[in-house]
């Protein structure tokens, strides 16, 4: 997210399906991605470019 809180697209990651809940960690080091069924979670480091 950018500083106003909007949304910039920076990669594609194949693979993933439905993806319906996002959190970032507190010191907006990674975001985890919980999957629709509850069943896995998806954890993306965010480099110093994405931050």
């Amino acid at each position: 997210m950018d500083a106003e809180g909007g949304w910039v697209h920076l990669q594609r990651v194949p693979g993933l399906v439905n993806l319906s809940f996002l959190a970032f960690d507190s010191r907006q080091h990674f975001l985890y991605a919980v999957h629709g069924d509850g069943s896995d979670v998806s954890s993306f480091a965010i480099g110093a470019a994405g931050r």
